[in-house]
């Protein structure tokens, strides 16, 4: 009997604050930026996971059109994508916000 083994596609955000995390997303190699945005957003806690702002970076590329696939950025199983923080003044303290590039 053999047993075929599903490989789980998976890609490591690297958040602005220097902590990782692993986005797994199945077995689809198809899967969008705005997927993956969305997959980030759960993971992200309050207003963080704002996926309208999100600005994501593989390669020195920012990740721009929602519509096209990771792997029409060359992203591939174990890639590392940054998110970029941006700071916005807020009354009158700085409070951070992510935008994945």
């Amino acid at each position: 009997m053999v047993l075929k083994r599903t490989m789980t596609f998976q890609v490591i955000v690297c958040l602005a604050e220097g902590r990782n995390i692993t986005i797994d997303l199945g077995s689809k190699k198809s899967t969008t930026v705005l997927e993956l945005k969305q997959k980030i957003a759960k993971k992200l806690p309050g207003d963080r996971g704002n996926r309208t702002e999100m600005k994501l970076i593989f390669a020195d590329k920012r990740l721009e059109k929602d519509h096209k696939r990771l792997s029409d950025y060359g992203i591939v199983h174990q890639s590392v994508i940054r998110i970029q923080q941006k700071w916005k003044i807020s009354d009158s303290c700085l409070t951070p916000e992510l935008r994945i590039f």
